[in-house]
């Protein structure tokens, strides 16, 4: 009887290990993740409006309330540098990994005279100095996206708050020693 219940616990742990193990590794092995949604629509150098509809390259359950607009990167040509110009409401901007985890956030609090300027560096570019009333951001991620949000208050305010949105600017900068 006591064999019996030790092959049904032991059973039941190497099922349970079994499924933790999938559940932690589907964000890898996703092949319709956001990175790859994104990368159908989004180029580099530029943010693209992105819809809530996952078939047009669009992610899923995007808030009805927000425009989105995304820029890829890729630290492999150097840093980027991404600017937002004065946008009125609150606004959002999400630097995501390769595999759609997001690693740092500024939000329209972080504003200096209205606009937003960030540097994305790669820790592998040397030492760069940031200029006053940027913000820095670091990291080890080679690839990924920057996803604006911007509130949109009464539905009047959404062709407004659309170009402020894609008036945003991606691009790469010179580094030192590249």
């Amino acid at each position: 009887m006591t064999r019996t219940l030790l092959f049904i616990a032991a059973g039941a742990l190497f099922g349970l290990m079994i499924h933790v193990i999938t559940l932690l590794t589907v964000p890898y092995n996703a092949s319709r993740d956001g990175f790859s949604r994104i990368a159908a629509v989004a180029q580099a150098g530029r943010f693209v409006e992105v819809g809530p509809n996952p078939q047009q390259g669009g992610l899923p359950a995007l808030d009805p309330t927000f425009l989105h607009a995304a820029c890829m990167f890729d630290l492999e040509q150097g840093p980027m540098r991404v600017r937002v110009p004065e946008l009125s409401g609150y606004f959002t901007l999400s630097f995501y990994d390769r595999i759609a985890r997001p690693f740092f956030v500024i939000n329209d609090k972080a504003a200096i005279g209205g606009a937003v300027e960030a540097l994305l560096i790669d820790p592998a570019h040397g030492l760069i100095t940031t200029p006053s009333g940027t913000t820095r951001v670091e990291t080890a991620e080679t690839t990924g996206f920057v996803l604006i949000r911007g509130a949109v208050a009464n539905p009047s305010e959404r062709d407004r708050v659309r170009e402020q949105i894609l008036q945003a600017a991606c691009d790469h900068v010179p580094a030192p020693g590249l």
